[in-house]
């Protein structure tokens, strides 16, 4: 919800496993549910990741200023993290100058699932990857103007195996995190489930800021 009571959703335009094309969609209703026009024209904005592929949009948070910040993954599975205007139109001033940001963690099933934004307005995303010889939790830091932070980790993102985090030999469970949170002292909390065969548990771990 805005500030002004109107609702932002988002998801993905042609989300099918049968299609190899689709996009970000982000939309604006007023507070009767009708769409906003003034929001992208129409109330809606579809856009590409830029690879002209299939792309999966999974969250979206509200800057303080109103900008919307989004966050998923295109069928390369990279990461896309796009910035936009409170009109709907992409901010400029966010990624490469087209809004957005394209991240690779090295793996052929890197996904982003959540995000949130600390109070000094930079934004964490998290997910998995498959970088190692396992799926392993994936979080990224990124700054305000959209580029990967390198005070967090050296550079801007980490990989936590949470088997040999947990004292296991690691690298032999597929772990995947769906929900980011900032804890009271700023640390970054990320839940997800960590699955080795049938037996698939919760996982839940604590990363310093």
């Amino acid at each position: 919800l805005q500030s002004d009571g109107k609702i932002i959703a988002a998801g993905s335009q042609n989300d099918d496993s049968s299609v190899t094309a689709g996009n970000f969609a982000v939309v604006r209703l007023n507070t009767n549910g009708t769409l906003d026009t003034s929001f992208s024209s129409d109330g809606i904005h579809a856009f590409d990741l830029g690879a002209s592929n299939r792309d999966l949009l999974k969250g979206l948070k509200l800057q303080s200023n109103g900008k919307i910040v989004i966050a998923g993954y295109n069928h390369t599975k990279d990461w896309g993290v796009a910035r936009l205007n409170t009109n709907g139109t992409l901010d400029t001033s966010f990624g490469g100058g087209d809004g957005i940001i394209i991240t690779d963690f090295g793996g052929n099933n890197d996904k982003a699932f959540d995000l949130v934004i600390e109070a000094d307005g930079k934004i964490v995303v998290v997910g998995g990857t498959n970088a190692g010889s396992s799926d392993d939790f994936a979080v990224a830091r990124y700054t305000t103007a959209g580029a990967l932070d390198t005070s967090f980790s050296g550079d801007g993102k980490m990989i936590l195996d949470i088997e040999k985090t947990n004292g296991g030999s690691g690298d032999g469970h597929d772990d995947l995190a769906f929900a980011a949170a900032i804890a009271a002292n700023g640390n970054i909390i990320v839940g997800g489930t960590t699955v080795s065969g049938s037996d698939s548990d919760w996982a839940t771990a604590m990363i310093v800021s």
